[in-house]
């Protein structure tokens, strides 16, 4: 059979008016000064409506086509090359859907996403984490104390001071902490896998009493024990491995799609490891006959440590007023308990205030 096709070499807009031929192995394409033989073997794709259909030659981006507007000549091809590739069925069939078999497959991978997300990575991921061997996790914590430097210097003494006040306490775990005190204007803390606690000087430097420090003491000996730091490290680990599976390792697409992954997972999993972390605080304080009302007093001072207000849906962490809220909650719902000044914290703690910068 013979009709006539458009030719496109795939890298210029020119056309050719070209003249087909099917043969049982080959189509013969003659045209002005133009004339080549597309083996059915070679073709990769096929594109077809109810009015045309478009062949494609090559084996990567741009691919060369030849675009038919006669459909009784893709009858004929079917006819002649039933044993093409391009003519399987499934082919076909996503090549018919368009635009809409390509959408199918975008919302799919999303929705392959979406169930690593919510389902697999938090399951697989707190099953590690509960499993992870402790020595491992105290020299990851080693690894990453790195950070602290980049916040300013580790000032010695009042480490000293900080890590004797933490002797005192009953932290209800058995994780061997060390607390650090680094010099910054952030008024701020966090806890690192292990054990390893960063404390900042302007958060000490706001507090007015001992019973606050237990409870920021607490706050992050709760992340730790409860191996959140650990489990935000694995998270990010297995989007990395997932997304690279999914990409076939194309580093732009990991880096764009990992950016939402983590922050969805930050805005979820960040909230509830903090007021997993605000109960624990409370736990330790009431453990160590402490004033529960330091917790609250603890997030009255984060809330006035400045930044610009953020709503829940959009922070990593719950608004200190919403902590505040829940804890008072919580202290409400306690019995009455017993509270004891501890004479000893409140001297380490009068010491560690009245340190002068090293």
């Amino acid at each position: 059979m013979m009709c006539f096709a458009e030719y496109s070499d795939g890298k210029s807009a020119k056309i050719h008016q070209v003249k087909i031929t099917f043969e049982s192995e080959y189509l013969n394409i003659e045209g002005f000064s133009f004339n080549d033989l597309w083996a059915y073997s070679e073709l990769c794709k096929i594109e077809k409506t109810k009015t045309n259909f478009t062949l494609f030659k090559g084996e990567e981006f741009p691919f060369e086509q030849l675009h038919f507007d006669n459909v009784k000549a893709y009858e004929y091809f079917r006819k002649i090359a039933p044993y093409c590739n391009v003519l399987k069925e499934s082919h076909i069939k996503f090549e018919k859907n368009g635009t809409k078999a390509y959408l199918f497959s975008i919302f799919g991978i999303f929705g392959v996403l979406a169930f690593f997300h919510f389902l697999i990575i938090p399951f697989s991921v707190n099953v590690i984490a509960e499993n992870f061997p402790k020595d491992m996790e105290a020299k990851l914590g080693e690894n990453y104390l790195a950070i602290a430097n980049q916040y300013g210097f580790i000032d010695s003494v009042k480490t000293n001071e900080l890590q004797r006040f933490s002797e005192q306490i009953d932290f209800q775990t058995d994780y061997d902490l060390k607390f650090y005190v680094v010099e910054s204007d952030m008024v701020n803390a966090f806890a690192l896998p292990g054990g390893r606690i960063i404390v900042f000087t302007a958060l000490i430097d706001s507090m007015t009493n001992y019973h606050q420090l237990v409870s920021l003491m607490g706050h992050e000996a709760g992340h730790v024990e409860l191996r959140h730091s650990l489990q935000s490290i694995f998270e990010e680990q297995s989007y990395n491995i997932l997304l690279s599976s999914l990409s076939g390792g194309n580093s732009e697409i990991i880096d764009s799609y990992l950016g939402v992954a983590t922050t969805l997972n930050s805005l979820h999993g960040s909230r509830s490891h903090e007021k997993e972390a605000d109960s624990f605080a409370l736990k330790v304080l009431l453990a160590n006959k402490g004033n529960p009302k330091g917790v609250v007093e603890l997030f009255e001072i984060l809330a006035k440590g400045g930044g610009i207000y953020v709503p829940d849906v959009l922070s990593t962490h719950p608004s200190p007023e919403h902590r505040i809220k829940e804890l008072n909650t919580q202290i409400e719902e306690l019995s009455e308990e017993e509270i004891i000044d501890n004479d000893q914290l409140k001297l380490i703690f009068v010491s560690l205030k009245s340190v002068d910068n090293q």
